[in-house]
């Protein structure tokens, strides 16, 4: 998403476009989310993505980082989507909005048996490792097992998803033509 980091990323760029004998050209691309429609492409990838390893009565939590930054908008907008195509395909964050216990509710409202823990993250990290699955007792997956809901955990990252290496990559192109 377009936010704290990705602005301070910008910032630093600007400022090295300034120096004398430094870099003659320096671009950032867009992020995976950016534009409505990347929000589009992004759906589509991940209804696809989700479709290759879980059964339909199956939900997929996706794991986004979350942010107070106000790109956090991005997880609800992505959550529209989704839902749009998909109501088992939820978004929650670990540091912004929707929360664990937004979506906790929706599984349980829902019926929900199995859901899949997936990183909404390039790569599946710390977070992943720690927050999602970990063995502390408000990993997502203890969170998730206590309320009755399997959890089946996905230890793979958006970077390997070539659906979505694909948006970051067309953003290259746009950024350096």
């Amino acid at each position: 998403i377009p936010g704290a980091e990705y602005h301070d990323l910008l910032r630093t760029v600007h400022a090295l476009q300034g120096l004398p004998k430094g870099l003659t050209r320096v671009t950032v691309g867009d992020p995976l989310l950016c534009t409505h429609p990347d929000m589009l492409k992004t759906t589509d990838a991940l209804v696809a993505w989700a479709a290759s390893f879980r059964k339909s009565d199956e939900a997929v939590l996706f794991m986004g980082h979350g942010t107070h930054h106000p790109s956090n908008i991005y997880y609800p907008g992505l959550q529209y989507y989704l839902q749009q195509r998909d109501p088992l395909l939820f978004i929650g964050t670990v540091e912004g909005y929707p929360e664990l216990e937004d979506v906790k509710q929706k599984l349980i409202d829902r019926q929900v048996k199995t859901a899949w823990l997936v990183p909404l993250m390039t790569v599946a990290g710390d977070h992943a490792l720690n927050d999602m699955t970990g063995e502390d007792d408000q990993s997502w997956e203890n969170i998730l097992n206590r309320s009755g809901i399997t959890t089946r955990p996905m230890l793979k990252g958006l970077g390997q998803v070539d659906a979505l290496v694909d948006i970051w990559v067309e953003h290259l192109r746009a950024a350096v033509n």
